[in-house]
C-alpha cells in the first residue's frame, strides 16, 4: 500500500494545474456527480429523515508525505483514504494523529460490524465503520442506528448524518456516521446499536440483524473561540457575524440578519475562511452544513476545520448571499388546477398534485429544498408532512412533497430559491 500512495502522489503532485483550473475542474465534477446517486440519512434528535443527495464521481487524492506516513500506522488505510478525502479538516485530524483506532467488531451469522475508529471533539463525533458479509447482496447498509453514552443516556440536541451505498454488488462496505450536538458532548463512553440490512432489490432475500458495540472516545482538544461581532451590507441587507470557533472536525460560525432588513436570506453559499497564502477552508459536503434560522440569533453555518493549521492571519470571506424579497417569499399554488398562481421570479416551470403528492419542477440550481411549512388562505398552519424528495431528469430538477389537505388553494413558504445578491466579503478572524 506504500507503494500505492506514493504512485497518487506523485501523480498528484506532478500535475501542473493553477487554482482557477482545480476550481474549473471541481465545478464540472460537481456537475458531472449529478449522475450518480447515494442516500443520505439525516437524525435530529430522534427523527430520522431520507434524502437523495448527489455526489461527485471525480475523485482527487492529495495525500501529503505526513499523511501517507500516518495513514501506513492505520489498520484499513484504504478505506480511510476514500472516506476523508473530501474534508480537509478530518485528513488533519488523521494526519496529526487525532484518529483513534477502535477495531470493536461484533459477528452474527452471515453479517459483521466492525467499528473501526473515530474522530472526537467536545461536540462531535465521526464514527468509521466496516459492513462485512459473507456473501455478495445488491444492498448492505445501516438501517437504524442509535448512540447513547455507556449508561445509556441520550444526546440532547444533536444532528446525525450517514450514507448508505447506491446498488451494487457488495460484501463489504465501509462507511461514515457523524454525530454533532449543540452543547458539549458529557460523556465518553458510548454505546452504538444498530440494524444492518443486506438485500436484493427483488427483496425475496433478505438478512437483517441487530449490533451492539461499546467504546470508549476521548475529547483531547479543547475548540478555538474567535469573537468577531462585526456587521457587513450587501444591496442594503445587513448582516452581523457574532463569532467563528473552530473545532477539530468542523467550523462553526455565528450569524443573524438584521430585522429591518427587506429580503429574506436563506443562505450564503460560499462561506470560507482563508488563510495568509489563499488556502480556502470551504463548506462541508454532504453533511449538516448549517442549523437554525438566519432570522433569529441561532443560525451557524458549518465549514471544514483547519484546527491543525498555524496561520498568521485567517480571514472570513463571502460573496454570494441566496435571498428573495420578505413580501415575495412563497409560492402560491392552486391544487385543484394545478396552477402556480405566484412564484417569486417565475423559476418554477410545471406543477403536478396527484395522490396527495405535490411535484414542482425548474431548471436545475444550486438551492437548498424550496419547500417549507404550508399555509391555507387565512394563515393557518397546515400540518408539514416529512415525506420529500429531489430528483433530477436532464437539466431539470423536482422537488416532491406529500401534501394531506382538503384546500384547494395553499401558500408554501420558501427554503431556499434561486436568487442571488453579491458583493466581495472579507471579515478578519486573527
Amino acid at each position: 500500500m506504500s507503494e500505492q500512495l506514493n504512485e497518487w502522489r506523485n501523480k498528484y503532485q506532478a500535475l501542473d494545474v493553477t487554482e482557477l483550473e482545480l476550481n474549473q475542474a471541481m465545478e464540472i465534477g460537481l456537475d458531472k456527480a449529478k449522475q450518480k446517486k447515494k442516500r443520505v440519512h439525516y437524525r435530529v434528535g430522534t427523527l430520522v429523515v431520507a434524502a437523495i443527495f448527489f455526489l461527485s464521481v471525480i475523485t482527487l487524492v492529495n495525500i501529503s508525505p505526513v499523511f501517507a506516513q500516518q495513514l501506513e500506522n492505520i489498520p484499513g488505510m484504504e478505506k480511510l483514504i476514500s472516506l476523508v478525502q473530501f474534508n480537509k479538516g478530518q485528513k488533519a485530524a488523521i494526519e496529526n494523529e487525532y484518529y483513534q483506532i477502535l477495531n470493536r467488531a461484533e459477528k452474527k451469522d452471515e453479517l459483521a460490524l466492525t467499528i473501526d475508529g473515530v474522530i472526537r471533539d467536545e461536540k462531535g463525533l465521526v464514527i468509521f465503520y466496516t459492513i462485512e458479509s459473507e456473501k455478495a447482496w445488491e444492498q448492505l447498509r445501516i438501517k437504524e442506528i442509535e448512540i447513547l453514552s455507556g449508561e445509556g443516556q441520550e444526546l440532547s440536541d444533536y444532528t446525525m448524518s450517514y450514507y448508505s451505498p447506491g446498488e451494487g454488488n457488495f460484501d463489504e462496505y465501509s462507511g461514515v456516521v457523524e454525530i454533532f450536538s449543540e452543547q458539549r458532548i458529557p460523556f465518553d463512553q458510548f454505546k452504538v446499536t444498530t440494524k444492518i440490512v443486506a438485500e436484493n432489490s427483488s427483496g425475496r432475500e433478505e438478512v437483517e440483524e441487530t449490533f451492539e458495540i461499546a467504546f470508549e472516545a476521548l475529547a483531547t482538544k479543547e475548540s478555538k473561540y474567535y469573537s468577531i461581532d462585526e456587521t457587513v451590507e450587501v444591496d442594503d441587507q445587513k448582516i452581523h457575524v457574532e463569532s467563528v470557533t473552530i473545532h477539530p472536525l468542523r467550523v462553526e460560525v455565528k450569524l443573524q440578519t438584521d430585522p429591518s432588513n427587506t429580503m429574506h436570506i436563506f443562505s450564503i453559499d460560499d462561506l470560507a475562511i482563508v488563510n495568509e497564502s489563499g488556502e480556502i477552508w470551504s463548506g462541508i459536503s454532504g453533511g449538516i452544513t448549517a442549523s437554525g434560522s438566519m432570522e433569529e440569533n441561532n443560525y451557524k453555518v458549518y465549514l471544514q476545520s483547519n484546527y491543525f493549521e498555524n496561520p498568521d492571519n485567517l480571514t472570513l470571506a463571502f460573496s454570494k448571499i441566496q435571498a428573495v424579497e420578505k413580501e415575495k417569499n412563497y409560492l402560491r399554488l392552486d391544487l385543484e388546477n394545478e396552477q402556480i398562481l405566484h412564484d417569486p421570479y417565475g423559476v418554477f416551470i410545471d406543477m403536478k398534485y396527484e395522490n396527495n403528492k405535490l411535484a414542482l419542477t425548474m431548471p436545475v440550481a444550486d438551492i437548498n429544498f424550496p419547500l417549507g411549512q404550508i399555509y391555507d388562505q387565512n394563515g393557518n398552519e397546515i400540518e408539514n408532512q416529512l415525506d420529500s424528495a429531489m430528483k433530477q431528469v436532464g437539466d431539470l430538477q423536482i422537488f416532491e412533497k406529500v401534501i394531506y389537505t382538503e384546500e384547494t388553494i395553499i401558500d408554501v413558504r420558501l427554503n431556499g430559491y434561486p436568487n442571488w445578491i453579491t458583493k466581495e466579503v472579507k471579515i478578519s478572524i486573527k
